[in-house]
């Protein structure tokens, strides 16, 4: 069961850049996007995503490598696609969620 896996590490191709996600988590969200930003991001016909909370995820090496972009002017507060700049690798994007209250 998912409270039962351990954490999951990664980070960019150079090995600059390096993450880990909590153990236990459960995405908030998961699946396929294939909207154009995605498409476009990423040169592929889909982006393989999994959202998770900020408070699972964790930066453990190279903050100081990862830039980030946005392409669009209407999306740049609430998307922002984080790169290092070693390597190129996309290694996370931040999403900011409006919760309706």
């Amino acid at each position: 069961s998912i409270e039962h896996q351990q954490e999951v590490r990664g980070g960019c191709y150079c090995g600059e850049v390096r993450f880990l996600v909590s153990g236990g988590v459960s995405p908030l969200v998961s699946g396929y996007c294939h909207c154009a930003s995605c498409r476009h991001a990423h040169a592929a016909p889909l982006y393989q995503v999994a959202w998770i909370s900020t408070e699972d995820f964790e930066i453990t090496q190279g903050s100081e490598c990862l830039k980030w972009y946005t392409r669009s002017a209407v999306t740049r507060e609430h998307l922002r696609r984080y790169f290092c700049v070693n390597c190129g690798t996309a290694n996370c994007a931040k999403v900011a969620i409006s919760r309706a209250t």
